[in-house]
């Protein structure tokens, strides 16, 4: 194995930690989102149409939601996609 390939391997494992990082934050955001509003894993499901199992590993960063799911949850939580994905945390409606 050449340095190349070291260096695309050493890429890779970074590019997949990224991605578990990225999982988790959001996992965290939506956690945090639903309780604070007093919402069971099951309620959120079913008004979006979802699976308590998939927003249950969505939660705990074992899967990323489909762009679908994303927009569905950040319009249901009444936020945006970019604070759910760790970026400016500004509720709809709250800026002055």
């Amino acid at each position: 194995i050449g340095r190349a390939d070291l260096g695309m391997e050493g890429k890779a494992r970074k590019d997949q930690r990224m991605a578990e990082n990225r999982r988790q934050t959001f996992g965290r955001m939506l956690y945090m989102h639903r309780r604070e509003l007093g919402y069971m894993q099951e309620q959120l499901a079913a008004l979006i149409d979802e699976s308590p199992q998939t927003i249950s590993k969505i939660e705990l960063g074992k899967m990323a939601p489909t762009f679908d799911t994303l927009f569905k949850i950040a319009d249901f939580l009444k936020t945006t996609v970019d604070a759910m994905t760790g970026g400016a945390a500004v509720r709809q409606g709250s800026r002055t």
